[in-house]
């Protein structure tokens, strides 16, 4: 975005480029200096403890979002409470403002997606079974969804990446 802003060869596009650097920089309490500034320090990161899934993906993030800083984690949690582990990995300011967004916002969609992925299974083993309109633990999922769903599981088996990983055989 801050290339683009600087290095666009129109200038409404850099206009908007700079309008949006400026935003995001207001909105996680950075500046340029900071994009720029390389210098580390040990930032702290919570784990959910009882979800395998969720720890698992947030290790993920870390690790395409700041790659030396999962190289330098801290293997064990360096404290545990309230159902979380907290560990604690080298980062520059961006990239810890840059994970704790990206960690908020691939949770908030794994949950979602885990939800219409439980309902598709549901569906598919013939377990969804209405006994009472009131019951919201049980609901049945419209057939739109079910597709919606359907088209989802699709894309995730014909995907690139699992096309590379079956190959190397």
């Amino acid at each position: 975005m801050r290339r683009m802003a600087r290095e666009s060869i129109h200038a409404g596009e850099r206009q908007a480029a700079a309008k949006k650097l400026k935003a995001r920089l207001k909105k996680y309490g950075l500046t340029e200096a900071d994009i720029d500034s390389q210098a580390r320090e040990m930032e702290f990161f919570a784990v959910p403890a009882n979800d395998f899934f969720e720890a698992r993906l947030i290790f993920q993030v870390l690790a395409k979002i700041a790659p030396l800083a999962h190289k330098g984690l801290h293997k064990k949690p360096v404290m545990k409470a309230h159902g979380k582990e907290i560990f604690k990995a080298p980062m520059t300011k961006a990239e810890h403002e840059e994970f704790k967004a990206a960690v908020e916002h691939y949770a908030n969609d794994f949950r979602e997606q885990s939800e219409d992925f439980y309902a598709a299974y549901l569906h598919q083993q013939s377990l969804i079974v209405k006994v009472d309109e009131s019951d919201e633990r049980v609901k049945a999922v419209s057939k739109e969804k079910v597709a919606n769903i359907a088209r989802k599981m699709v894309g995730i088996v014909v995907s690139p990446h699992h096309k590379r990983l079956s190959d190397k055989k």
